[in-house]
């Protein structure tokens, strides 16, 4: 369900979403959680879009761990804001991987400082 916004897109806060979703999770009682539906900017990336995208709460957790945006019917993602978020991705992806390097490093020289016991 989409509904044209009437405020303009310069209003679109992306940390907005983030925040509410944040609180959201920690309503711990859960009652009607998966019913419940909550109105969401459509990320289609065109700056005069106006639309809100209408979902329960279920199927927007989906989409944001599959990756997929939020969009309204009949929009694409423009290819800068697709470029945009994989390009996102692959920085969160890289930073991973040097904690990882960083980790297995640190484990490395601890054990090369740790004395072998002699063989029996």
């Amino acid at each position: 369900m989409s509904q044209r916004r009437t405020e303009g897109s310069e209003a679109k806060p992306h940390g907005d979403r983030n925040v509410r979703m944040a609180v959201k999770r920690f309503d711990l009682s859960g009652v009607g959680r998966d019913h419940e539906t909550w109105d969401f900017l459509c990320e289609c990336g065109d700056e005069n879009c106006t639309w809100w995208v209408t979902l329960p709460i279920s199927e927007y957790e989906v989409r944001r761990a599959a990756g997929e945006p939020i969009l309204a019917p009949g929009h694409v993602l423009r290819e800068g804001e697709r470029q945009r978020r994989t390009a996102r991705r692959l920085v969160a992806e890289a930073k991973a991987l040097r904690g990882q390097a960083e980790l297995q490093f640190r484990r490395a020289v601890r054990n090369l400082k740790t004395p072998k016991p002699p063989p029996s």
